[in-house]
């Protein structure tokens, strides 16, 4: 009985001292406890925080990153790092007016490279049926008219904003034989562009030097307010210049079926009238 009562007795010491290395309360938090969502987003366009192009969400800044490193070297520029907690983009640095024009010169350069999702477009998705209508075409993929991949790569990051000044003013054009709808173009990029206090007008330096004072970063706009590109180097600009229809209408489907001709890269050529230029 004395050795009964000894075993009993240690087996009783033996839970105690198990309950007090594991209390109930710590189980308990740890069942509470919520596995931590991504902060980081890896993504190429202005909505940010959405299931579109975007390449999923990191706990660190460094995953994210090492997203980024693994897309091809011709379209590694399209996309940075944002932050859901602080709303805003926290790679690439931008912290200077100089680094947000290099990042929208890449943006721009990867957008024209990344054939699968970008094309060209005047207008929405739905615009074959009439309805609907927007800038540009945001779903699995985007696509951009001449002026909205110019406005878009410099909207991103805060230097111009020609959709709010759009419907501000309340300014119209002719879309897709539709007739005049809200929106904008070339005509609302200049307008625009006048406004803003981070760009200047180099117009008069142009007429008079021409193409040897271009820069990257400049935005060239055709006299008759037509047609918008975006210089990229020296010698070459960006454009949006037409989809597989041959219409204004958004095509059937979504990227670019031209083989990097909807929007492209190309050399310099004469025809532009206008341009303007970010400060920095």
């Amino acid at each position: 009985m004395k050795r009964l009562a000894k075993l009993s007795i240690t087996f009783l010491l033996i839970i105690c001292l198990l309950a007090c290395a594991f209390p109930p309360e710590t189980v308990q938090a740890k069942s509470k406890k919520k596995k931590p969502s991504g902060r980081y987003i890896v993504t190429c366009n202005h909505h940010y925080d959405n299931k579109y192009n975007t390449l999923g969400k990191y706990k660190t800044i460094e995953s994210a990153r090492k997203k980024i490193k693994k897309q091809s070297k011709d379209i590694r520029g399209e996309w940075y790092v944002y932050d859901k907690k602080s709303k805003r983009i926290v790679w690439p640095d931008l912290s200077t007016d100089k680094k947000k024009v290099k990042k929208a010169i890449a943006w721009a350069k990867a957008v024209a490279n990344d054939n699968k999702r970008h094309g060209f477009t005047c207008v929405g998705e739905r615009t074959r049926n009439g309805c609907s209508l927007k800038w540009d075409r945001w779903g699995k993929n985007g696509d951009y008219a001449c002026s909205t991949v110019v406005e878009t790569a410099y909207e991103l990051f805060g230097f111009f904003n020609a959709r709010t000044y759009s419907w501000k003013h309340n300014l119209k054009l002719r879309a897709g034989g539709l007739g005049y709808i809200r929106g904008y173009s070339s005509q609302t990029i200049a307008a625009a562009l006048k406004g803003s206090k981070k760009f200047k007008n180099v117009t008069k330096e142009y007429r008079k030097k021409g193409k040897k004072m271009l820069r990257a970063g400049d935005i060239l706009i055709t006299s008759s307010q037509f047609h918008t590109a975006m210089m990229v180097t020296s010698r070459t600009l960006i454009e949006g210049a037409g989809n597989e229809t041959g219409r204004e209408f958004a095509p059937s489907r979504p990227g670019d079926q031209k083989g990097g001709n909807e929007i492209r890269k190309i050399g310099f050529y004469n025809g532009f009238g206008i341009v303007y230029r970010p400060k920095y």
